[in-house]
């Protein structure tokens, strides 16, 4: 080993010391970040300030990718807004290992979007969990709760009022849709989602954007809702049904 690089990574830092180690020469500094994004012909989306995270840095740890942030985002206030109750529970009854492992992935999933001060109140209460010490509960439960509740409501709040808006069934008939292209970017979808590449979340947006589409609103949507929880098989199966019904 020549070197090592902590966990949540940082690309830059990543990229810093493969350079020191492959070749001479320092990494280029990233350019500024837009938190602007565009996702359709329509929409546009901006990354507000959300209390207790530093979104350029958890922007910088995903490239830049706003998109992905948002979804990663979304999916982070519906894995853990009963967290915390959860947690008192695991602990209250004893299981310490399973308390660990909550508390382990909290860590690093904080530290990957940029919730710093989350992150750094884990890593402490993970250490104590793995060395088994006594911790006063109600103590490390108020403080979690004081880290991550704002989180998780502010989160709520900006990607509420941000969010795109789902599909009109008053957006064109059904008349106007045209199946053409709408089967095409089906197709292309469909193999996206069979290499699991996340793109196919920016090829879903395409289809939501297609006059006259409403009619297929709700499939649409659980595709969409499938690629942001990364169930790319289950996101294929309503695709290929869509392909059947055009």
């Amino acid at each position: 080993m020549n070197d090592f690089i902590a966990k949540p990574i940082d690309p830059a830092k990543l990229y810093g010391t493969l350079a020191k180690w492959i070749k001479h020469g320092k990494a280029k500094k990233g350019k500024n970040l837009n938190l602007t994004i565009i996702t359709g012909t329509e929409h546009i989306v901006k990354i507000s300030d959300i209390e207790g995270l530093d979104t350029e840095d958890g922007l910088r740890r995903i490239n830049n990718n706003t998109v992905l942030y948002l979804k990663l985002l979304g999916k982070f206030s519906k894995n853990y807004s009963n967290f915390i109750s959860e947690l008192n529970r695991s602990l209250k009854e004893g299981r310490i290992e399973e308390s660990e492992r909550m508390v382990h992935t909290l860590k690093g999933v904080s530290g990957n979007i940029g919730a710093t001060s989350l992150h750094s109140f884990t890593v402490t209460l993970d250490d104590k969990l793995k060395k088994q010490e006594k911790i006063d509960i109600k103590s490390e439960m108020s403080d979690l709760g004081n880290l991550l509740t704002p989180i998780l409501n502010s989160i709520d709040q900006v990607l509420s009022k941000e969010r795109v808006p789902e599909i009109e069934h008053q957006k064109g008939k059904e008349e106007d849709l045209d199946k053409v292209k709408f089967r095409k970017l089906l197709d292309e979808l469909r193999v996206l989602l069979g290499n699991n590449d996340f793109d196919s979340a920016k090829k879903a947006e395409e289809l939501k954007n297609i006059k006259g589409i409403g009619k297929y609103a709700e499939e649409i949507r659980k595709i969409r809702e499938y690629i942001s929880d990364y169930e790319f098989d289950e996101a294929g199966t309503v695709v290929d049904k869509l392909i059947k019904m055009v």
